[in-house]
């Protein structure tokens, strides 16, 4: 839970139940890097016509990304490669949707990647 906001309000417990559905509906696409079979890196995301131009395509909006600190000289941009060039091969996706945290800004890393800065995110909790 290292990007966490609010560990008082939000407590790790993942609906298994509705991943589950989502990858049978073929609307979950999950990524995992390996270096010697050890997990170092994921990337998870769902795969949805878009709910206001649901005609237009499907949206590929990540649902997490991680990579191990000590692994972060490249794999991060392998596993968006990867996840934009299985999104094309998709060929039913237009539009790819990630997001950062304010104290783990990766908007330089995904503007490098040719990533457009569109929108910014607040939350309140109550």
């Amino acid at each position: 839970m290292e990007l966490c906001v609010n560990r008082e309000k939000l407590k790790i417990d993942m609906d298994r139940d509705k991943y589950s559905l989502l990858e049978s509906a073929n609307a979950l696409y999950l990524l995992a890097a390996r270096r010697a079979r050890t997990l170092v890196g994921y990337l998870f995301a769902f795969v949805l016509p878009h709910f206001h131009y649901k005609s237009s395509g499907e949206v590929a909006l990540t649902d997490m990304y991680w990579v191990r600190p000590e692994e972060r000289n490249g794999i991060g941009r392998k596993l968006f490669d990867r996840f934009e060039s299985d999104m094309r091969k998709r060929g039913t996706v237009v539009q790819l949707v990630t997001s950062c945290k304010v104290s783990h800004d990766h908007t330089r890393f995904f503007e490098l990647l040719g990533w457009q800065h569109t929108d910014n995110t607040l939350v309140r909790f109550l």
